[in-house]
């Protein structure tokens, strides 16, 4: 039961969940679910956008109707979950349902009897294709095992042998290659990347839909379920493709359902405007409450032979305030410590009429006042260090992959005793591939509220001292890093090390930035900057004139120009460029202030060209060329090359064609000095020679 402390053995501390209840005041709604589910079963795609408070039973509808959509219409339920720190990564919501619809494609997919043959020989000749060399030992092994069959069943196979295997039997190309690891970084091919330079975000939206449209078709009728925990909504980007998809739908006449849980309505594109039925929960009407009461007293719900007295649902109404989770537990509690009583003269359920002499101490001062206390007084009895572990994890977020964390357990043993608590107790429960998830948001809310500022900044300065060390000893070991730059500069941030945040989430966004993700590299430089903004008077003003600070935003200037917003990149870029010029002034000779201002110059006159002003863009590299050669022994060749290139395609497309062949030719002969250097890059290599017979064409 959910009063129960943790110590009695009672498995889920929040007791077993209740049998779904329709209510008067939601039948409108639900109704209006399940003619969704109907319409899209037509080829009439649907979206439904589900938003409310917590605890008023947003995921508890959704799996009520997704219940039906399978059952009763056979539609292949694909999910997605997202945790605040999630929405900053571009299309993550689309991960899980592009890795499950990958596997339900393949399950489906016509067997090549040749393909078999194919990967055996090619896997042999020691050159497999990138998708299955950047995979695991266990995801090859699984595409060369005689036992084909289980390339359909076995739960443990990888999404990369998926992706294989349908491209082995044709079924994706190689384009599709190129937009499915825009998504899944582990089928991400850099070979490829070259050919994302210059791509309209309109264009590799497009491109996306139409290889998500190739392997949903063969899996429908399909149901998309976009979940978070109240503070993960969807990226901007996840919503330009959902829209993108919906309208492709329509013209394919695809057999498509999505659902959208949210705490609050979401800004949904306007081209889908009239394909989403909005779903706005409320808290329970006391109608409802008194029905709900019944039905959890295991009462008929209109029996006149046995009732509920009208304070019984005045004090549930009360207490709960409307929210369906908080009644069950407030009856729940009531019950197993004896508060509701049956008269048997009356055949009623009724209130405890107990209390002291003065009157206190009575039923209703014995509920407690919200669910936190229900709570918390079933995890009274949890032992010192597994309640670090629950601090812990509230810290982290409502969901995490376990695998990050792992520098934890050496020290705390958070992994086992997250294990334990999962176990014993049903607190957590296990999503695959390493992903933890608290199995009640009400406990969550609970463990979070008990935590202390000053014991909230202690935890994540430990976590992300933690992530430090692991961090450093992987790059000795292997020369790599971790890649969780994003996790460390939110733990930083709540720890109060803002300069530390600052330089993760630029690393993060340089990163986006090679893998040409610009709306996440946009937001990776925003939240740089908006970090600092965090932090005291103080902080902020050193901070905030620092080069670094200053190198952020023209860095989100740069990527706003290739998402085509120029007015916002302009006004950024400028306004940064003219106070590093102030600040260069008046801190005359500081090297860092001077490629910083170099940079300025540089975004500038690239925005210009992107906006066809040559002439200005012209006069703007003109004035920082100088300073870029100056730089060169600080500097590698390649960083030069790179001034020296840009400044020489804005000359060729002002028709200065002679003057530009003249640094291409400059360029190239930089980029060719690093030859069999570390820093060689065969990409811009062949990008030097482009440029170059583009001029003398």
């Amino acid at each position: 039961s959910a009063s129960s402390s943790v110590s009695d053995g009672s498995k889920d501390i929040m007791g077993s969940e209740q049998t779904y209840i329709r209510l008067p005041s939601r039948y409108k709604h639900e109704d209006a679910l399940r003619n969704a589910v109907i319409q899209a079963t037509t080829g009439k795609p649907q979206i439904v956008v589900i938003h409310g408070n917590k605890f008023l039973g947003k995921s508890r509808a959704i799996k009520e109707v997704s219940s039906i959509a399978s059952q009763k219409m056979g539609f292949r339920i694909l999910t997605s979950f997202s945790t605040s720190l999630d929405s900053f990564t571009s299309y993550f919501c689309f991960r899980k349902i592009l890795s499950l619809a990958l596997e339900e494609c393949v399950k489906t997919a016509p067997k090549d009897p040749r393909a078999k043959l194919r990967r055996d020989s090619v896997s042999s000749a020691g050159s497999r294709r990138s998708w299955c060399r950047r995979s695991s030992d266990a995801s090859c092994a699984s595409l060369t095992s005689d036992a084909d069959d289980e390339l359909f069943t076995s739960e443990e196979d990888h999404t990369v042998a998926h992706a294989e295997y349908l491209y082995e039997n044709k079924f994706l190309d190689m384009t599709d290659q190129l937009m499915l690891g825009y998504i899944l970084p582990d089928l991400f091919d850099e070979r490829l990347i070259s050919l994302l330079h210059g791509q309209n975000p309109n264009t590799l939206t497009k491109g996306i839909c139409k290889t998500l449209l190739k392997i949903l078709k063969p899996i429908q009728p399909v149901m998309l379920m976009f979940d978070s925990d109240g503070e993960g909504d969807m990226d901007s980007p996840s919503w330009n493709l959902l829209s993108e998809l919906m309208q492709a739908s329509i013209a394919e006449g695809l057999r498509l359902f999505v659902t959208v849980a949210s705490r609050k309505m979401p800004t949904v594109p306007y081209a889908i405007m009239d394909l989403v039925y909005e779903v706005k929960l409320l808290p329970l009407e006391k109608d409802d409450t008194e029905m709900y009461v019944r039905a959890l007293l295991g009462l008929p719900s209109n029996g006149d032979n046995l009732g509920v007295d009208k304070d019984v649902i005045d004090v549930v109404y009360e207490r709960a305030e409307g929210c369906p989770l908080f009644t069950e537990r407030v009856v729940s509690y009531a019950q197993d410590n004896n508060i509701f009583v049956f008269d048997e003269s009356r055949n009623t359920v009724a209130l405890d009429v107990g209390g002291d002499i003065d009157g206190n101490n009575t039923a209703a001062d014995r509920l407690p006042l919200d669910i936190v206390d229900i709570v918390l007084e079933a995890l009274n009895g949890l032992p010192p260090e597994l309640w670090d572990v629950l601090k812990i994890a509230s810290c982290i977020g409502y969901s995490f992959d376990i695998n990050i964390y792992e520098a934890l357990e050496s020290g705390l043993g958070f992994q086992s005793r997250l294990a334990h608590l999962e176990e014993m107790f049903e607190i957590f429960e296990r999503l695959g591939d390493g992903r933890y998830q608290w199995k009640h948001r009400a406990v969550y809310e609970a463990v979070r509220s008990v935590i202390i500022t000053n014991e909230r900044v202690e935890i994540h300065a430990m976590i992300s001292e933690e992530i430090e060390k692991a961090e450093n000893e992987s790059r000795k070991q292997d020369g790599k890093g971790l890649n969780d730059s994003v996790l460390r500069a939110r733990h930083c941030v709540l720890a109060d090390k803002f300069d530390s945040a600052l330089q993760m989430y630029m690393s993060a966004g340089k990163r986006a930035e090679e893998r040409f993700n610009f709306s996440e590299a946009e937001v990776m430089y925003r939240q740089a900057i908006d970090c600092i903004k965090r932090a005291g008077s103080d902080v902020v003003a050193g901070l905030l004139s620092s080069p670094k600070v200053s190198l952020a935003r023209i860095r989100r200037g740069s990527c706003l120009r290739e998402l085509a917003q120029y007015d916002e990149a302009e006004e950024e870029i400028e306004k940064c460029k003219i106070e590093t010029e102030k600040i260069r002034k008046d801190n005359s000779g500081d090297v860092g202030d001077d490629d910083v201002y170099l940079e300025a110059l540089a975004a500038l006159a690239t925005l210009r060209q992107a906006q066809s002003k040559y002439s200005e863009a012209r006069m703007l590299y003109e004035e920082a060329l100088p300073t870029a050669r100056a730089e060169q022994g600080r500097h590698s060749a390649l960083w030069v090359a790179g001034h020296i290139a840009r400044y020489a395609e804005i000359l060729r497309k002002s028709g200065e064609f002679a003057l530009a062949e003249e640094h291409h030719r400059e360029a190239l002969d930089l980029r060719l000095s690093t030859v069999g250097q570390e820093e060689f890059s065969e990409l811009e290599f062949s990008v030097s020679h482009t440029q170059l017979g583009c001029t003398m064409f």
